[in-house]
């Protein structure tokens, strides 16, 4: 939860917290159980961006750190990496370090807008 107050703090328009549990939109419990159906709710959205579902089958960016239990995906399964350094074996990934925000905001409009069809 800790993640999802940041997400609002910094402009998110909508965050929605879900736990194994039950699925939370602003402070209140909604209907639904899924991503897909979460998706098909807020449809309007321009972009989605999901944390914390490694089974998740759309398009990534990895995030790691220093801390060694960062578990990432093997290489390949990333449109880019964002963190302290690139880890080793995926020299092919797209990288970027933590402070190049726009760089970032703008990879993923560019993907979107010029590469990815749902």
């Amino acid at each position: 939860m800790k993640d999802t107050g940041r997400f609002r703090s910094s402009g998110a328009r909508l965050s929605i917290t879900i736990t194994p549990n039950e699925i939370v939109l602003k402070g209140k419990p909604v209907v639904g159980n899924s991503l897909s159906e979460l998706f098909y709710l807020y449809k309007t959205v321009d972009f989605v961006f999901v944390e914390g579902f490694k089974d998740f089958c759309g398009p990534r960016i990895g995030v790691c750190s220093f801390d060694p239990k960062d578990e990432l995906l093997p290489p390949g399964d990333y449109l880019a990496i964002v963190g302290d350094f690139l880890p080793p074996g995926y020299a092919d990934t797209v990288f970027f370090n933590r402070e190049q925000i726009r760089e970032i905001a703008d990879f993923i409009e560019n993907y979107f807008l010029n590469s990815y069809r749902f």
